[in-house]
């Protein structure tokens, strides 16, 4: 191989970044271009923590990337399961509003099928300590003279 190009090995060398040379360029032989690693290669999985990807350019067992999956955003009421470096890559399927094993007397309640829960959306129709539903549990919706069902959410 030194014949064609004195930089030019028999060998992949491990330690530096080489490439095979075409063998109609070499007379038929199997020879290998190769340059020293540069400081690039700086990366491996000791040092390119999960989620990152490590990359699959490697010179003396070392990558010159280390970098993040791809970016995702997250639907209304929805949030960040995973991220990397602060940006998320990873979403919750479920909004997890639910809290409550079961729905508390006096209050209409929504169920939340991925918690398996309960969430307060109201007082209950016709019940009869309204402003205790809407004073308590730290909602407070001011003198019930004043309640609508639009300012209620209703």
């Amino acid at each position: 191989c030194a014949d064609y190009d004195s930089s030019y090995v028999t060998a992949n060398d491990t330690t530096m970044a080489c490439s095979q040379v075409p063998s109609s360029e070499v007379g038929g032989l199997t020879c290998w271009s190769c340059v020293a690693c540069g400081s690039e290669y700086q990366y491996t999985t000791s040092n390119c923590p999960s989620p990152k990807i490590l990359g699959k350019d490697l010179c003396n067992g070392k990558a010159s990337t280390c970098s993040c999956p791809a970016t995702v955003t997250c639907g209304t009421g929805l949030t960040c399961k995973t991220k990397c470096d602060s940006n998320c890559i990873e979403c919750n399927t479920c909004p997890n509003e639910g809290t409550l094993s079961t729905c508390p007397t006096g209050y209409a309640c929504s169920y939340e099928e991925c918690s398996k829960k309960y969430y307060i959306t109201g007082c209950a129709t016709n019940y009869v300590d309204v402003e205790a539903c809407y004073t308590s549990g730290g909602v407070n919706y001011g003198a019930p003279s004043a309640w609508t069902a639009a300012n209620m959410g209703l």
